[in-house]
């Protein structure tokens, strides 16, 4: 295949999903070629976004959706929450949840029963960053009175299991991001990622500069946020100019080597 007809049938994305700019490269006519993707850091959060800690309950007959390729089915469960971090509270409702991978053309894949059961076994507690929209970004399919379904891609850390190793997902006080990357290295979806979200909302919700400035000087810990992304961060939130100069110089600070 020429060069100049993979660029013909390359499908380019570039949008935000759970906080995420993510730019993706995907063979409209060739999806064993597969996706090529660059996720950068999670940027922002609308206050509103459901995250959630919860449980996983009975499995849901897979369903189709509205936009989604002739065929494709998407199993879920039920989630039992156990606590809401950001967006509704879902009282009195029955949730369910769809969790999805990513295709070969940089689309939304549903997961096989089986690979859904073996990721997340029954009772098993899960950490979410969901969103409300069909993953076909079709329209809404109808559902029974009292029910909220909600979505999930995998790929990008929007659920994960929480191993016993890890700290309380539903903890109120600030995480210590760098007694965490000393010992590991950060993945998305693991729990420095669900602490990452944490902050987030809090800067969204953040009513004093000072406030949303140990925020970001808190994630300024994490290799990710440092360099471009960091200043970009400091720009969206810190409006005193000489504050902006003080955290944007941080941000160009080399990070500390962690033992690895």
């Amino acid at each position: 295949m020429s060069q100049h007809r993979v660029r013909v049938n390359t499908m380019h994305h570039i949008y935000r999903v759970l906080g995420i700019v993510v730019v993706s490269f995907g063979f409209a006519s060739a999806p064993a070629s597969g996706c090529s993707m660059v996720i950068g850091p999670r940027f922002s959060l609308s206050p509103d976004s459901p995250i959630f800690v919860g449980r996983v309950g009975d499995y849901l007959e897979p369903i189709s959706m509205d936009g989604c390729l002739p065929g494709e089915i998407y199993p879920g469960f039920i989630v039992s929450l156990e606590t809401v971090l950001g967006g509704p509270t879902f009282k009195g409702l029955r949730v369910e949840l769809y969790p999805y991978g990513l295709s070969a053309s940089c689309g939304p894949r549903p997961l096989r029963m089986d690979e859904l059961k073996s990721q997340y076994p029954p009772g098993a507690k899960i950490r979410v960053v969901a969103e409300s929209g069909n993953p076909c970004r079709g329209a809404e399919l109808p559902k029974q009175n009292g029910t909220v379904r909600l979505f999930a891609p995998v790929f990008l850390g929007g659920i994960s299991q929480v191993a016993p190793s890890d700290p309380d997902p539903a903890a109120s006080e600030p995480f210590d991001y760098l007694g965490f990357v000393s010992t590991r290295q950060q993945m998305r979806g693991d729990a420095a990622d669900f602490e990452v979200v944490k902050d987030l909302l809090r800067l969204a919700r953040a009513g004093t500069e000072s406030e949303r400035a140990t925020i970001l000087t808190r994630l300024m810990v994490l290799p990710d946020y440092r360099g471009p992304w960091c200043e970009g961060l400091v720009n969206a939130n810190i409006h005193s100019e000489s504050e902006a100069q003080r955290l944007t110089e941080r941000c160009r600070v080399l990070i500390p080597e962690v033992h690895q």
